[in-house]
């Protein structure tokens, strides 16, 4: 609904914020004792994680809401700090390296709104 796709409704929105909440609570636990998900170097799994997170920590919730999970706002202040050209190392096909620049660059970019 936020995107203008389809009319809006409260009532979802509101579960999406109180789901959205309950996941990055998990992931903020989780990365409470490392840098990334799985441990202290990026993976894809860090790139699959950080697309949809990005923009979800975004448009839905609200800086108050974000300071309730200092471990996924550093997270993704990490990443956002990569240089793209460091997942070269990954050998990934290239249309997969070029859209892991892409993120990283976006996520730089947007760095400010954390």
């Amino acid at each position: 609904p936020i995107l203008g796709f389809v009319a809006f409704d409260q009532s979802r929105y509101d579960k999406a914020r109180t789901d959205l909440k309950q996941v990055v609570g998990i992931l903020n636990n989780h990365l409470s004792n490392r840098q990334y998900v799985t441990g202290e170097q990026v993976t894809i799994a860090d790139i699959a994680i950080a697309v949809p997170l990005f923009h979800s920590l975004r448009l839905f919730l609200v800086e108050a809401d974000r300071q309730a999970f200092p471990n996924v706002v550093s997270f993704v202040e990490r990443l956002a700090a990569q240089e793209p050209v460091s997942y070269t190392h990954l050998t990934l096909p290239t249309i997969y390296s070029v859209q892991i620049s892409v993120v990283a660059v976006s996520l730089k970019k947007k760095k400010h709104h954390f």
